[in-house]
């Protein structure tokens, strides 16, 4: 690839805390989703969403899953 003499930063394979999503699923996995087995993916998506919102009604533990910048 002709990168035009532009050098892409080094990132490490696994870099938490220069990914932002990480934060959250990690809340989410831990709270939520840690004991959930399923091979269908609708419940997955249902049990994720109603996580999800779970969460968006705690104010509290939402700044903490996702502080503002």
């Amino acid at each position: 690839m002709n990168w035009h003499r532009i050098r892409p930063p080094f990132l490490p394979p696994y870099s938490p805390d220069l990914n932002p999503i990480e934060r959250p699923w990690q809340y989410l996995k831990s709270h939520y989703l840690g004991g959930f087995i399923t091979k269908d993916s609708e419940a997955l998506a249902d049990n994720l969403e109603e996580s999800i919102r779970d969460l968006l009604n705690r104010p509290d533990q939402l700044q903490f899953v996702c502080p503002h910048p």
